[in-house]
């Protein structure tokens, strides 16, 4: 499908759709001075957003564990019941084949200090936040080859996500991340701990498949510096994994164990499955997708 380039879209911003060239947002939004937000990235086929529910109770989960007060937000959750995002991604005419939408929630706008006023709702219990809604419209003969073929990744030391329980604005150490994965000629890098330990990749989560089944490193419990984001992906492939009948084990994985795996993928929203291939120059299993991927993409790919 050929890219739609000359389209003026629209965003969703504070509960109007507005021209993209004409949104705005203050100078002061906390989101764009100190990161003090949280997003979430969705993908929709032909209209229809996937795992939508999932994406909403996360956002306001996160919200919630950010101290942004659920008041001022129940506005954006009403529009999104009302059809909010579906009509979004049906004014930018991206209602044919795949969409990217991501929504972005910042504390709000507020004078320059680093603590937000507390006040009894919440830090900055009496500010407004920023809900913004973009759309774009995504290339699926890339992500098709993606599934297809695999990718390699590179091992990213020194920037775990600090905070991996909360998808928050505070992306810079994705961002190296990646930026290093690219340096090395990988299209997706893995966090590798203080313990030596691989914890997910810079945009997605990480499985291994071993003798006994699938791996995946545990969901933060507590512990800082532990544990991955609980991505929507990620729990939709161990439910499913399950029902097939194939073992899931929630663990820590050694560096070791990830080299020395059959099979390896990732998964989130947009690629979904996707087999992961070469980590650091080295083939996993075969240095083709496997049979244990395949049967779970396939599967995936019914329930969606």
């Amino acid at each position: 499908m050929r890219l739609k380039k000359n389209l003026k879209k629209k965003v969703y911003l504070n509960g109007s759709l507005v021209f993209e060239d004409k949104a705005a947002i203050p100078v002061f939004d906390r989101g764009l001075l100190y990161g003090d937000g949280l997003f979430e990235t969705m993908k929709a086929t032909d209209g229809v957003i996937a795992f939508k529910a999932a994406h909403i109770k996360r956002l306001q989960k996160g919200a919630r564990l950010m101290g942004i007060p659920a008041a001022p937000l129940r506005g954006f959750f009403r529009d999104v019941k009302a059809g909010c995002l579906e009509r979004l991604i049906k004014t930018n005419a991206l209602d044919r084949g795949q969409a990217y939408m991501r929504i972005t929630v910042t504390r709000g706008n507020a004078p320059c200090a680093i603590s937000p006023p507390l006040q009894k709702g919440g830090l900055g219990g009496d500010l407004t936040p920023t809900v913004l809604v973009v759309t774009k419209q995504m290339n699926a003969n890339a992500l098709l080859k993606q599934q297809r073929t695999g990718v390699k990744a590179a091992l990213i030391k020194g920037y775990c996500p600090s905070i991996p329980w909360i998808k928050t604005l505070n992306y810079l150490p994705n961002i190296l991340g990646r930026a290093e994965a690219a340096r090395k000629g990988a299209a997706e890098g893995i966090f590798i701990d203080a313990d030596g330990c691989a914890t997910e990749a810079t945009a997605a989560n990480l499985f291994i498949v071993t003798r006994s089944g699938i791996k995946t490193a545990p969901v933060y419990e507590g512990t800082p510096g532990k544990g991955v984001l609980p991505g929507i992906i990620r729990s939709a492939v161990i439910n499913e994994a399950r029902r097939l009948g194939i073992p899931v084990r929630e663990g820590r994985i050694r560096q070791t164990e990830l080299l020395g795996a059959i099979e390896a993928f990732l998964t989130n929203s947009c690629i979904e499955v996707c087999p992961l291939v070469a980590v650091d120059g080295r083939i996993i299993g075969s240095g083709r997708p496997g049979a244990v991927t395949r049967t779970i993409q396939h599967a995936f790919a019914l329930d969606i």
